[in-house]
């Protein structure tokens, strides 16, 4: 599990915990006020959308074991 900073509106800078196992894509993208946000979608068929960057989500699931 990696720890993550939701960047959804309704739970704004909450932290959130995700398996990486289940990650199919994650990528960056601007939100509507110009803030790089980071989109994981799952296996589940479930979507997150979080603050760091992809290379920080990367680095934390190099370091994760």
């Amino acid at each position: 599990m990696i720890k993550l900073t939701n960047a959804s509106p309704s739970f704004f800078d909450e932290s959130i915990l995700l398996n990486p196992e289940f990650f199919i894509s994650v990528y960056s993208t601007l939100d509507s006020d110009g803030c790089v946000i980071t989109n994981i979608y799952s296996t589940t068929k479930e979507n997150w959308v979080v603050s760091e960057t992809v290379e920080e989500i990367y680095e934390l699931i190099k370091n994760e074991n």
